[in-house]
């Protein structure tokens, strides 16, 4: 080999040794910029807090039943009438009370099943209950649910079982137990009107009409 072409050899290794040289060194900076971009994003003095950006989306929050009251526990009947029985209801929503759309509850006698229709002797409904705002704090919610009673529904345990709902589209359901006592009451006429009857003469007998007005047997 004559020395142009050792010197033309040389000179082809130094040309490719330089591009590799170059290529290593852009390499190196880019991966260096990236290290730097990673490094200052988190990057705090010593006894510092490294700060980072992050997102965080906080959805609707589920209604809670906190408390269900019948009566205290215990319903009297009225005598020949209706009985106005409270099934109080204490909700709290953490997304304030004004997101609670609307509670119902259904009033039943525990023999009977919440799905059957209503009637005065063991099954009630209140599709819309009243709905206290102003009780508690923002969150907290005081609903109550009459029911009229009918003093011959039957006596034992009942069932006030509460369904609530809000504006974004959840719902919690809760129940609680009360008892409504025995009526044992009757109802006679006003007065019995035994026409004229002379002093010396006895009255023709009248048939007097006693009315159950309670709800249980009597004899």
């Amino acid at each position: 080999m004559g020395r142009k072409q050792r010197d033309r050899k040389k000179e082809e290794e130094r040309k490719l040794y330089l591009k590799i040289l170059i290529l290593d060194v852009i390499i190196f900076s880019l991966f260096f910029s990236f290290f730097l971009f990673i490094l200052n994003s988190a990057y705090a003095d010593v006894g510092g807090n490294a700060t980072m950006s992050s997102e965080l989306e906080v959805g609707a929050s589920v209604p809670i039943i906190k408390s269900i009251n019948v009566d205290g526990g215990l319903v009297v009947l009225i005598p020949n009438n209706t009985k106005v029985v409270n099934c109080t209801v204490e909700i709290e929503d953490f997304d304030t009370d004004i997101d609670i759309k609307n509670v119902s509850a259904k009033l039943f006698y525990n023999a009977s099943s919440y799905d059957d229709s209503d009637d005065n002797n063991y099954h009630y409904t209140n599709e819309s209950c009243y709905i206290d705002t102003s009780y508690g704090d923002e969150n907290t919610a005081l609903a109550h649910c009459l029911f009229n009673v009918w003093y011959y529904a039957n006596h034992g345990e009942w069932n006030c079982s509460v369904n609530v709902t809000d504006y974004s589209g959840y719902n919690t359901f809760g129940s609680n137990t009360t008892i409504v006592e025995s009526l044992l009451a009757v109802g006679l006429p006003e007065s019995l009107d035994y026409g004229i009857v002379n002093s010396t003469y006895v009255s023709q007998e009248k048939i007097l009409n006693v009315t159950n007005y309670g709800n249980v047997k009597i004899n």
